[in-house]
């Protein structure tokens, strides 16, 4: 704050607080779902906050990405779409933008700016969601109020995950949660370090391991298996129809 007041010529001399030894930052328990657990999470949440969750769990979206996803950015089709400049693969979606404190603003890095694949249970799901008679345009939102407005994280947060944590036993489910579960749950199906690190958005070379290259069709193999278990659909998604992992009477 000092520092910031010294740049505006608000404030003179040195720092007062130079010097001050302050106390070990304690960092909250990160803590992720088991395949199980996933699934009764999903089970027990009203639309669209589970389709949010599955989006997550499934692609790694942080709250911020899914509340700022437009409908532009997700291509539901076997066949690729063009969008401004783009393309972007079939049944994948773009992040591109963050609603962030009543903001819409850019991701904050660039490996945040990614596609990423949709399996087939997600894609039926968002399907779905599309059928709504409203809100459904190229710059809709995703996932939106009933007047077309960005869902409030902290209300979805105290009205459905809470109480569903705390039906679960788990009182520590918050949004983030699903972002960890991604990465635990994606660690073990196998699916490769360097494919987990473009699903999570991770720019920093410490973080990536100098991953360099990540296919999406391969990238999808793990996703498909990851979304079958996490659905109770068994450990392969192989044989399963293209539309029909997903059954639209538990939501």
């Amino acid at each position: 704050m000092f520092n910031h007041a010294k740049l505006r010529r608000s404030c003179v001399g040195d720092n007062p607080i130079q010097g001050v030894n302050l106390p070990e930052m304690e960092r909250k328990e990160s803590h992720a779902l088991t395949f199980e657990q996933g699934r009764l999470v999903l089970e027990a949440l009203p639309s669209p906050v589970p389709e949010m969750a599955l989006v997550s769990m499934t692609c790694s979206l942080n709250v911020a990405e899914l509340l700022a996803l437009r409908w532009k950015w997700v291509n539901l089709n076997p066949d690729p779409a063009v969008v401004g400049s783009e393309v972007l693969p079939p049944f994948s979606l773009a992040v591109r933008q963050n609603y962030y404190r009543g903001e819409f603003c850019s991701v904050k890095t660039n490996g945040r700016r990614r596609n990423v694949p949709l399996s087939a249970a997600v894609v039926a799901a968002l399907s779905e969601l599309r059928k709504r008679p409203s809100h459904r345009g190229p710059e809709d939102l995703v996932f939106a109020s009933s007047n077309g407005t960005p869902l409030d994280e902290r209300n979805l947060s105290q009205r459905h995950l809470r109480p569903v944590g705390s039906q679960l036993e788990l009182p520590w489910l918050g949004w983030h949660v699903f972002r960890h579960t991604h990465a635990t749950l994606g660690e073990q199906i196998g699916m490769a370090l360097s494919d987990r690190q473009a699903q999570m958005g991770h720019s920093d070379v410490r973080m990536t391991l100098h991953y360099t290259h990540s296919d999406l069709d391969r990238r999808r193999q793990s996703i498909e298996e990851l979304t079958a278990r996490l659905m109770g659909r068994g450990n392969s998604a192989e044989n399963q129809p293209v539309l029909t992992l997903f059954d639209t009477k538990t939501w």
